[in-house]
């Protein structure tokens, strides 16, 4: 998952984005982040263990015992050898301190780095856990988190405008929004045409958000704290936004992610489009 604030100094907006990612980066070489406050989320919950996630040299170093164990693995440590042995179901994985290659079921993995002990807790390169048992594993440096497990699939499908009743019918639930802004990579606005006729949507400039898609199927959900609903299009269409709706504006804008608002609303909201990691 990322969260990234821009200016364009075109519509003088600042924007706070928060995009969804549904495929997964796996090693984290070159950061620079320091050794404190780096969370960690397996199944979408957060874990806490008595060595948090540590990074040497450019890499993330997770935990093995505490990660393998919420993954359901037994751990098994040779002080003699100084190596380490992990079962999960039919996987069986062995690793030894300070060597760059361990074996899965009897066949040889390269570590990016060796493993190390750090305050008496073996520590092994975030991407190991990936190679090792199959899992897969996000690094989000805005939110300073590793997320381990679970991989989400986001296919969505667009269907024309039906005033059939029966076609209502069918759904569990629905969200309002628009005017529309993009569609099939097109700029396609067009307030009055959709039955739009207040001034808050036809030429304020005024705090937005908005909603959309990108042609491999990243999710954007977009506010911006001045903009006409022109100015938003261009906006989402910077962005790569293959579909793009306008959301609700003003007061009610507001985008909260990592434990905090990027953009804070201006009154007490009574809903909300909610994103969450969900356990299998």
């Amino acid at each position: 998952m990322g969260v990234f604030k821009m200016s364009f100094k075109k519509f003088l907006p600042i924007i706070a984005i928060l995009t969804v990612f549904f495929s997964f980066s796996i090693g984290f070489p070159g950061q620079a982040a320091s050794q404190e406050n780096i969370k960690i989320y397996i199944g979408g919950e957060e874990k806490l263990f008595d060595v948090p996630p540590q990074v040497f040299n450019g890499y993330t170093f997770l935990p093995i015992r505490g990660i393998f164990e919420s993954l359901g693995a037994q751990v098994f440590w040779d002080n003699a050898q100084r190596r380490v042995t992990a079962v999960r179901k039919a996987v069986k994985i062995s690793l030894k301190v300070g060597e760059t290659s361990a074996t899965v079921n009897g066949k040889s993995v390269k570590l990016d780095k060796a493993p190390l002990v750090y305050k008496g807790t073996t520590m092994v390169p975030v991407r190991f856990v990936s190679e090792a048992l199959g899992e897969a594993v996000e690094w989000d440096q805005n939110a300073r988190s590793v997320y381990i497990g679970g991989r989400a699939h986001f296919s969505p499908e667009f269907e024309p405008a039906s005033t059939d009743k029966s076609f209502w019918q069918k759904a569990a639930g629905a969200l309002g929004v628009g005017p529309r802004l993009i569609t099939d990579g097109k700029i396609t606005v067009d307030p009055i045409s959709e039955g739009f006729s207040s001034e808050k949507i036809l030429s304020y400039s005024m705090a937005r958000s908005a909603i959309g898609v990108t042609a491999n199927n990243m999710l954007l959900m977009v506010t911006v704290n001045r903009a006409t609903i022109r100015e938003l299009v261009s906006i989402m269409h910077s962005l790569g936004a293959y579909n793009a709706m306008n959301l609700d504006g003003g007061a009610s804008s507001g985008l909260y992610y990592g434990g905090r608002y990027l953009t804070a609303p201006g009154r007490d909201l009574s809903n909300a489009l909610i994103i969450y990691k969900k356990n299998d």
